[in-house]
């Protein structure tokens, strides 16, 4: 492999990582827009069940002052039978009765104020939760947009790319075209620097017998170890490869 060649493999490279580094943004991009959706579907159910639970403690007031009033006109006519009262039993009976029904209606009384002050505590909570979720959806949708912008971007600069792949591929030979392809379908560089006789891919020796070969040039030699191609960088290159 010649020099040309070395050079040219370098250039594919270097246009194969930006293109796979864009790719990656690509979907990373979307990801991070997910993540504040999701955020704002968190406090959209967090809202929901506030509100569901605030109609709860409404409703339930609303049946207890119900109450109340059903309790103060059944006080109203015990205070009554008690004035009719014709012996000491019927007073006592009313006053039993009268003495019942404001216990019972001071119970649901301090429920009643337990519960209202439970129902504010919900209202602050939700005004809180309302503002955090305006906000979110507000950010969320400028997110949105910026993303759609960042994407169009980026997919641009690939197609870019891949359109300058295209012009490098042809001053690429097949068979090294095809041993680039074959050890990049594998994953990592493909193209590695030799350094104090180690491979700077997977940081291995190179065997001495590689290293010989390597700087006579005149054939692609590739790491024992992890199989991408090797290269003398600088002062350290020869001819070729």
């Amino acid at each position: 492999m010649t020099n040309k060649d070395l050079l040219v493999l370098e250039k594919l490279q270097e246009i194969d990582c930006k293109v796979d580094e864009e790719a990656q943004k690509l979907k990373e991009i979307p990801a991070r827009v997910n993540e504040l959706r999701e955020d704002v579907n968190r406090v959209r159910e967090l809202l929901n069940r506030e509100r569901e639970r605030l109609t709860e403690l409404e409703k339930w007031r609303t049946d207890h002052e119900r109450d109340v009033t059903l309790q103060t006109e059944l006080l109203a006519k015990s205070k009554n039978k008690q004035a009719q009262g014709r012996n000491e039993r019927e007073l006592k009976a009313a006053q039993r009765e009268i003495e019942t029904i404001r216990k019972a209606m001071q119970d649901r009384e301090g429920e009643i104020l337990e519960v209202m002050e439970a129902i504010e505590q919900f209202k602050k909570a939700i005004a809180e939760h309302e503002k955090e979720f305006g906000d979110l959806e507000l950010h969320l949708r400028a997110e949105e947009k910026e993303a759609e912008q960042r994407m169009a971007e980026v997919e641009q600069l690939i197609a870019t790319k891949r359109g300058g792949r295209e012009s490098v591929l042809r001053e690429i030979p097949k068979p090294i075209l095809s041993i680039y392809e074959r050890i990049r379908r594998r994953g990592g560089l493909v193209l590695v620097e030799v350094k104090d006789d180690h491979c700077s891919g997977c940081n291995m020796q190179v065997e001495p017998q590689r290293l010989i070969e390597l700087h006579k040039g005149d054939k692609i030699i590739q790491c024992q170890w992890c199989h991408s191609i090797l290269y003398f960088k600088g002062e350290q290159t020869c001819t070729a490869l």
